[in-house]
């Protein structure tokens, strides 16, 4: 699987990249349900979606970052959603995989 090349508008605080290729080797089928919690612009999934996936999403808890990256990423607008904690928005059994990169680090005690 060619790799798309990194092109953001953004100063992400984590690897794009790096991510992009840790998930590549996993070999998650194009037609799987994708959430990233902690997404922030939503480029990675900008970067999923140049590979063919096409039910990608994103979760964060802030709302700039996010509102940015809808403007930017305007096939992702409806599928970046802020989230105020408690019960993730997504139906049991509707989501194939859930990504988590550069989050943990960030969650208070």
């Amino acid at each position: 699987m060619t790799h798309p090349t990194h092109s953001s508008r953004f100063d992400d605080a984590g690897d794009i990249e790096q991510s992009v290729r840790y998930f590549c080797r996993l070999s998650v089928p194009q037609s799987a349900h994708i959430l990233d919690i902690g997404t922030r612009y939503g480029s990675f999934l900008q970067q999923l979606q140049l590979l063919d996936y096409h039910h990608v999403y994103g979760l964060d808890v802030e709302s700039s970052p996010l509102y940015q990256g809808q403007e930017v990423y305007s096939s992702l607008a409806s599928r970046l959603v802020l989230y105020k904690g408690g019960v993730l928005p997504f139906a049991s059994g509707t989501l194939d995989v859930v990504t988590m990169f550069d989050v943990i680090e960030h969650i208070p005690d």
